[in-house]
């Protein structure tokens, strides 16, 4: 069994042989970061995470944990990222990480990739796994100075609102605490949330689009507007 540096340098090597130039220029323009970027494409990131999964499958789930927070730590957003989708196949290592971790994480976000892939796969499965009083950790977050604490709160209402499993009223409150924010990456968030409430429970979205039409921001009126009405954000059926 290899030790976590040489899986480290196995990860590595495997998203080095797979990296696009093109695409890597590409990400960069759509999500700039400070972070070294690779340029590995999403599925070639989930191939190398799986390959990981398959062969560490049997040992204690706190080993996924450690292999995640190496590869945050590694200095690539590639290698950051390889290492939240490894994290998300070991729910009992996700349910079990501590609350300072996942804070000092989400201190450390610099581009939506990584702050989506760890509020869906990550914080909001966490939030669910956990006893009642976690969901403060969201508040905590989307009352955070900048804007990727408070994106991270918001599109981690997104597994929580598909889960079915906490009263609606949660995500939306959330809702509330940024609505006077107008930052693409902000608003953005809110019409992803809002779109999935608009799948998950029609009635809640219709109300509360309704009652906050003067506060919400065009874009986020016009796409969850859409979702209602075809099913789809575009609007085209």
């Amino acid at each position: 069994m290899t030790g976590l540096s040489d899986d480290l340098s196995r990860l590595r090597e495997e998203l080095e042989e797979a990296t696009d130039p093109e695409y890597r220029e590409g990400s960069l323009a759509v999500a700039p970061t400070d972070l070294e970027v690779l340029g590995t494409r999403t599925p070639d990131l989930r191939r190398a995470a799986k390959r990981w999964v398959r062969e560490n499958r049997q040992r204690d789930p706190t080993v996924a944990e450690e292999m995640a927070a190496a590869l945050w730590s590694a200095g690539s957003r590639d290698e950051r990222l390889v290492g939240l989708e490894i994290l998300r196949w070991f729910p009992d290592a996700v349910e079990r990480l501590p609350e300072a971790r996942l804070f000092g994480w989400s201190g450390e976000i610099d581009s939506w990739p990584t702050c989506d892939l760890l509020g869906t796969a990550i914080v909001g499965r966490w939030i669910l796994a956990g006893p009642p009083e976690r969901k403060q950790f969201l508040y905590r977050l989307v009352e955070a100075d900048g804007v990727w604490r408070p994106r991270l709160a918001i599109v981690s209402t997104v597994p929580v609102i598909r889960s079915g499993e906490v009263p609606a009223d949660y995500s939306l409150s959330l809702l509330d605490r940024v609505l006077g924010r107008r930052e693409p990456l902000i608003v953005k968030a809110v019409s992803w949330s809002l779109r999935n409430m608009a799948k998950h429970d029609r009635q809640r979205a219709q109300r509360y689009l309704r009652d906050r039409d003067d506060l919400l921001p065009a874009l986020v009126r016009r796409e969850v507007g859409n979702v209602l009405r075809t099913g789809r954000k575009s609007g085209r059926a």
